[in-house]
C-alpha cells in the first residue's frame, strides 16, 4: 500500500495554539478550540472559514460534540467543564469538578455517558440525560491526555501520565486491568477498528501496538519508534485501512492499519505542514480528508490518497 498527501487548506483567523478537535452534525464541519479561548466552527466548504467563534475567559483544551443531544462540551484548563446548546449557543450547565486542565471528552451513545480526562490525574463520568456526574475516580498523580472507547463501547482505555494505559468496563465504571506501556508517560491510546488491538503513543515517542492473550490481557505485539518526540494523537480513518499519528516534532505520519508499516511522513520541508507540534487529528467522513492542528496557530486540511 502506498499513499500521498496534499495540502488543500490552511485555516488563518486563529489566534492561538490549537489543541481540541471534533466532528460536527455534517460530513463537512467540525469544531476546534485553542489558547485564544475561542471555541469555533468551521465548514470545510472551500475556503476553509469560521461559522460562528464564541469567547471564553479561560484557554480551551478539549471539544466534544453531541449530535443527538445537540450539545457542545468544551473544557478549560483550570478544570472548567461547560455544556452548551449549540441551536441557542448558551450555556446548559457548568462543572467544577476537576483541578486542572480537560485534556479530553468523549461521549459513549451505548451508555449515553460523557468521559472528561483532566490533568488532575482523574476521571470523571457524567450521565448525558440530567447531566449529573456518576462517579468521578483518581486515577493517579499524573496528567490524563487521552481517552478511547473500544468499537462497542463496552471498554474505556486510558493514557495516563505515569506510563500506564487502564482498562474501565463501561456497564459498572470499574477498573478491570492496568499495565506499564510506555517510559515517563502514556499520551495517546485507540482501540484498533477489528475490536482486537490497542494502539498507544507515549512521550517516549513510541508506536506500540496490545493484543489480548488467552487471559483476556494486553501483551505489547510490535513496539516502533515512531516519532522523535511525544505522540499526542492517533486517529484510524473510518473507512480506509489506514491510521495517522500526530507529535510534538511537528510531523504527522500515515501507517498501515493491518501490518503497522509505515506509509508517509507529512512535514513542514515536504508538504508545507506544521512549524510546531501537532496537537490533535481529526478524520472528516467524506472525501478522505485529515483535519491536523497545533501549536502554530493552524488549522490544516489534508487530502490523502491510496495510490496502489
Amino acid at each position: 500500500m502506498q499513499v500521498k498527501a496534499t495540502k488543500i487548506i490552511q485555516a488563518g483567523s486563529v489566534e492561538g495554539a490549537l489543541y481540541g478537535l471534533c466532528l460536527g452534525a455534517t460530513q463537512t464541519d467540525f469544531f476546534s478550540c485553542g489558547s485564544d479561548k475561542k471555541l469555533q466552527h468551521w465548514s470545510l466548504h472551500e475556503p476553509l472559514h469560521s461559522v460562528f467563534a464564541l469567547q471564553f475567559p479561560q484557554s480551551l483544551y478539549a471539544v466534544c460534540f453531541i449530535r443527538n443531544k445537540d450539545l457542545l462540551i468544551t473544557g478549560a484548563g483550570n478544570g472548567w467543564l461547560v455544556v452548551l446548546s449549540l441551536k441557542t449557543k448558551s450555556v446548559v450547565k457548568e462543572f467544577i469538578h476537576h483541578r486542572s486542565v480537560i485534556f479530553d471528552i468523549i461521549y459513549s451513545t451505548v451508555h449515553n455517558l460523557i468521559v472528561v480526562a483532566s490533568g488532575d490525574g482523574s476521571v470523571s463520568f457524567i450521565d448525558a440525560e440530567n447531566l449529573e456526574v456518576k462517579k468521578q475516580v483518581q486515577i493517579c498523580q499524573e496528567k490524563i491526555r487521552d481517552l478511547s472507547l473500544s468499537p462497542n463501547e463496552s471498554e474505556l482505555a486510558i493514557a495516563c501520565g505515569d506510563g500506564t494505559i487502564r482498562i474501565f468496563d463501561l456497564a459498572n465504571l470499574e477498573e478491570k486491568e492496568s499495565f506499564v506501556a510506555h517510559q515517563f508517560s502514556t499520551t495517546a491510546v485507540r482501540f484498533h477498528p477489528n475490536g482486537k488491538l490497542l494502539v498507544s503513543g507515549g512521550k517516549d515517542a513510541h508506536l506500540k501496538v496490545w493484543e489480548r492473550n488467552a487471559d483476556a490481557m494486553f501483551n505489547c505485539l510490535v513496539s516502533i519508534p515512531a516519532h522523535n518526540y511525544a505522540i499526542y494523537s492517533i486517529e484510524f480513518h473510518p473507512q480506509l485501512n489506514i491510521f495517522a499519528t500526530g507529535s510534538r516534532d511537528k510531523t504527522i505520519k500515515l501507517w498501515n492499519a493491518s501490518n503497522f508499516d509505515f506509509l508517509l511522513r507529512i512535514s513542514k520541508e515536504n508538504n508545507e505542514g506544521h512549524v510546531n507540534s501537532v496537537n490533535k487529528l481529526l478524520w472528516s467522513q467524506s472525501d478522505n480528508q485529515l483535519i491536523s492542528c497545533g501549536d502554530d496557530r493552524s488549522i490544516i486540511v489534508w487530502d490523502i490518497a491510496v495510490v496502489s
